[in-house]
């Protein structure tokens, strides 16, 4: 694993005790959501790398971590904070993973149980049980199949990439052209993607890349919560009020028909504020949804929740001891990062 500067000065720090007389220091009373993705080793990925946030030896040592300088809380207790927040009497930590990837439950499942803890899991149900891979992979698979040098772009606008050693950056660009307000006509945006990367485009692969839904079931009979990632895994707020609405009665009712669950939290797809809004909010409420979970990151106070736009953190494949001290000054109430970290990933 390669150490960055950033985990080269909190491997520093803690070893100076700093972060230690953080934690200690830190007598907020908060709510800390961290978002997940994907466990396993980014190093072998093929296709986006980015949703790799830790290994599953690195997410049990996180895992561990938390459990002793947290109160780790299960999606029940984190809702009845939320509504309530004059019930924040600690510093509470809810484990969240979007996207239903296989292995949540086939590496990240067997941690928590190893601990026994638990973690949310929003499931975007058109995937859940499908050979499928989304759009964010859905480019990566182009980009890393292409044999070319340089790609030319016309669409949504004129944009050249270098490919040799930089195909990592490139696939973070042309998620966030897609992700953008000029992606107008998402059809003719893949077909450019395809004429200019050489590459076939494909939807599905013939290795499973999400959970089935009996390993839904399992994970529920496991101690795990569920919530709704919508249905198509679209941006919310490029769609009209009766597409909202559809997303968010589709994949309630999917999930109550799969695994038996009323489910009433939902993580926006994406998640940063450009990508839902007050149609999303109104179409939650409506619907039964008592809360949903943006990317803005930062901690929840007392006096700042907001049911329909929990914030969350990333956790970015970092060192532990950067995930220690970012938590530590999260929970002092201090937001370094004032950056929505949904760019960073699609999902």
């Amino acid at each position: 694993m390669v150490v960055s500067k950033r985990d080269r000065l909190a491997r520093l720090l803690t070893g100076l005790g700093i972060t230690r007389a953080l934690e200690f220091a830190s007598k907020k009373q908060c709510l800390l959501v961290l978002a997940y993705h994907r466990i396993g080793d980014r190093a072998t990925a093929k296709y986006d790398s980015a949703l790799y946030e830790a290994t599953a030896e690195a997410f049990s040592e996180q895992v561990q971590l938390l459990q002793r300088l947290y109160h780790v809380v299960s999606l029940a207790e984190a809702t009845e904070l939320i509504l309530h927040p004059s019930r924040l009497r600690h510093r509470h930590v809810l484990l969240s993973f979007d996207d239903g990837y296989r292995d949540n439950h086939d590496l990240a499942l067997p941690v928590l149980k190893a601990h026994g803890a638990s973690a949310v899991f929003f499931l975007p149900t058109s995937f859940i049980g499908t050979n499928r891979i989304p759009w964010w992979d859905q480019l990566a698979d182009l980009v890393l199949r292409s044999t070319r040098e340089v790609i030319h772009l016309q669409y949504p606008e004129r944009l050249t990439f270098y490919l040799p050693g930089n195909q990592r950056r490139v696939i973070r660009s042309l998620i966030g052209v897609y992700k953008s307000e000029a992606m107008e006509d998402p059809a003719r945006f893949w077909a450019d993607v395809a004429n200019a990367t050489g590459v076939e485009h494909r939807e599905t692969v013939e290795e499973r890349q999400f959970m089935t839904w009996d390993e839904a079931r399992h994970m529920v009979k496991s101690g795990m919560d569920i919530g709704s990632h919508t249905h198509s895994h679209e941006l919310l707020a490029k769609q009209t009020r009766e597409q909202q609405m559809w997303e968010c009665l589709e994949s309630k009712r999917i999930i109550h028909q799969e695994l038996g669950l009323q489910v009433d939290s939902m993580a926006y797809p994406v998640g940063v504020a450009s990508c839902f809004n007050q149609v999303s909010v109104e179409c939650l409420q409506q619907t039964g949804y008592r809360t949903a979970f943006s990317y803005v990151g930062g901690a929840n106070l007392p006096e700042k929740i907001r049911p329909y736009s929990v914030q969350r953190l990333a956790v970015d494949h970092m060192h532990v001891d950067q995930f220690r001290l970012r938590k530590a000054i999260f929970a002092m109430g201090l937001q370094p990062e004032k950056s929505q970290f949904g760019g960073v990933s699609a999902g």
